[in-house]
């Protein structure tokens, strides 16, 4: 069984929890708890989206483990 939100190969997007693929080029960032990406449609230059690799009901459940 793989991990949730596991990359395997370089060419396959990225699955995050209640947000969908993220393509490979957008990913900037990767750990087992968030992903960061850069904004497809940025507010300013250079915005980015931190993601949960976990689903939560509330930012505040969101612990190490």
């Amino acid at each position: 069984m793989e991990a949730p939100g596991r990359i395997l190969n370089p060419a396959q997007a990225l699955v995050l929890p209640a947000f969908g693929a993220v393509e490979p080029a957008r990913l900037l960032a990767l750990d087992d708890l968030f992903a960061v990406i850069a904004d497809k449609f940025p507010v300013s230059p250079g915005h980015a989206l931190v993601i949960a690799r976990r689903p939560v009901a509330q930012f505040r459940q969101l612990t190490a483990t």
